[in-house]
């Protein structure tokens, strides 16, 4: 979850589809993506907006507040 945050605050914010990527590259050192990974991002991801952590508008995530 943190790594999650961390990519899409460094960012201020993001496109959901690359959130995976970003977190599985850059923060944890993954040299290729595989589908099963991006889905467990993707599914964390799903659960951090529901909790309020981040905020989805479209397909752009951020920092609750920010945008």
């Amino acid at each position: 979850m943190a790594a999650i945050e961390r990519v899409v605050t460094d960012s201020f914010g993001m496109d959901k589809g690359e959130i995976p990527a970003a977190v599985l590259r850059l923060l944890l050192g993954f040299r290729r993506t595989t589908e099963g990974a991006q889905r467990l991002v993707i599914e964390v991801l799903d659960r951090i907006i529901t909790e309020g952590r981040l905020t989805e508008e479209g397909n752009h995530v951020s920092l609750k507040g920010e945008r």
